[in-house]
């Protein structure tokens, strides 16, 4: 039979013998575990730099794309000419024209004096004289009609309402014969407002036909109507397509070649269309939307999803991409942590740790557990030997006739 101490030994034993072998299991794990991640972190370093790659020869390839350029339908696309830009039919034209017979000096000078006559003298029937000498001579029509229209004024500002009435009408017989390409003419532009602003109980004939035409600055204080809405509208077209002009003026981009410049917080997309180009400003999500539908059709490469493009004000443009700051890491990318290794090891050594503080603490209990057991058998062994000897010996005593009596 073994004794007690032999027993505490080997219960110790075999207590620690698991945590030992979990002890290697844990050691194999988190080597297991640095490899895994290290492998893992190399294999996306390599992803992400292909796709990088990728992505910076998408960027290169894309302005020449015509199947790009034409997935972005709804953009507002402009065509060019021997000039510059080719005003379409919702503009009419696009540059104001200066013409010398829209400038009389003769009549200038004569409008000056009928001014000075009604405003720094206050003899409004000198100014009328002055606008009916005016009137009665020869004059080119530009002239004539911006005649008309101070001396309507004129008789408005007096309360001659027949005058007036007479004078609105001979403006109408002028206007009536313009056309919406002389409103490029600034002279013409403003008298056309003028007479427009002119009280009268119902709106010329002429108005539906000339006012959508009207530039910017000859739209202020007329009322608000369907047709003023149209001008307003078509004014910031034409404003846009100015600045696109001066934009393509000064990239001077050579013929059938394709291109991409910067235009403000946009981007001026050119593609090479004969001798001339097909224009559009987008913005830089409508670019990328460009590229990664061309890219669905199959006439680019796809966009890879690991990379994101950070837009922003920048010296060099990254690709050649003009407003590109740098090709990054997309923001969605599961990242492994550089902490999630050591992280898991120190996990998995606390909990051997723990397993064998627990097996430590069961095998001192159980040392306990025998050492009273020990204790309490030598007890009873030694209480119970004491009495049983002396029966004993009575036993024998009476065995030999050595004993008398009771």
């Amino acid at each position: 039979m073994l004794d007690p101490g032999a027993k505490r030994t080997r219960s110790l034993t075999r207590a620690l013998a698991l945590p030992v072998l979990g002890a290697g299991v844990v050691v194999a794990l988190a080597v297991q575990l640095w490899r895994g991640v290290g492998l893992e972190r190399a294999a996306r370093t390599a992803e992400l730099a292909r796709a990088l790659a990728v992505a910076e020869a998408i960027l290169r390839e894309a302005p020449a794309s015509a199947v790009a350029f034409a997935s972005r339908s709804a953009a507002v696309v402009w065509q060019t000419g021997a000039d510059g830009i080719v005003p379409d039919a919702e503009l009419g034209w696009l540059w104001p024209l200066a013409s010398p017979l829209d400038d009389d000096p003769v009549v200038a000078y004569r409008l000056e004096r009928a001014a000075r006559a009604e405003f720094a003298a206050g003899d409004a029937e000198r100014a009328r004289a002055e606008f009916d000498e005016l009137l009665a001579g020869t004059m080119l029509p530009v002239p004539r009609l911006q005649s008309l229209a101070a001396a309507a004024w004129q008789s408005e500002r007096a309360g001659a309402a027949e005058r007036l009435a007479d004078l609105a009408s001979r403006a109408d017989e002028l206007l009536a014969t313009l056309q919406p390409a002389d409103l490029a003419r600034p002279a013409v532009a403003r008298s056309v407002a003028a007479v427009l602003r002119l009280p009268r109980p119902v709106p010329p004939p002429w108005a539906s036909r000339l006012v959508p035409w009207l530039p910017a600055e000859a739209l202020a204080g007329l009322p608000a109507t369907a047709d003023t809405a149209a001008a307003e509208r078509r004014s910031a077209q034409r404003l846009a397509a100015q600045a696109l002009d001066r934009a393509w003026q000064a990239a001077r981009v050579p013929a059938g070649t394709a291109a991409l410049l910067p235009f403000g917080e946009r981007l001026l997309w050119a593609q090479p269309e004969g001798a001339h180009h097909r224009l559009q400003a987008l913005t830089a999500a409508e670019f990328l939307g460009a590229l990664q539908q061309a890219g669905e059709l199959g006439a680019l490469p796809r966009w890879p999803w690991l990379v994101a493009a950070e837009w922003g004000p920048t010296a060099t443009a990254c690709a050649g991409i003009p407003g590109l700051r740098a090709l990054r890491p997309a923001d969605d990318l599961p990242v492994w942590s550089p902490w999630l290794a050591p992280a898991a090891t120190v996990v998995l050594l606390a909990a051997l740790a723990w397993a064998i503080a627990a097996r430590l603490r069961a095998s001192a209990r159980e040392g306990e557990a025998l050492a009273a057991q020990a204790e309490f058998l030598t007890n009873v062994t030694h209480e119970l030997k004491t009495p049983l000897a002396a029966i004993r010996l009575l036993a024998e005593m009476l065995a030999e006739g050595r004993a008398v009596g009771r």
